[in-house]
């Protein structure tokens, strides 16, 4: 049987750890916060429109870092 609370606690790690890549990589590509928190959204709110992004950070990632190139 499975422990609910430990499931969320594994499920909040992991988004912590994508969440602080995320930030990592953005500091690389030297994008501002601002820039980056906008384009996050952007893509959130294709997720709430129906889009199949399964990994917010990873798409907004990698599209800002496409536009760096």
């Amino acid at each position: 049987m499975s422990n609910p609370e430990s499931e969320h606690s594994q499920q909040s790690s992991s988004s912590e750890d994508y969440e602080a890549q995320f930030w990592q990589r953005m500091s690389e590509l030297g994008v501002p916060d601002g820039e980056a928190w906008e384009a996050l959204l952007v893509t959130l709110a294709e997720i709430e429109g129906g889009a199949e992004h399964r990994d917010p950070w990873k798409v907004t990632a990698e599209r800002l870092a496409q536009r760096s190139r």
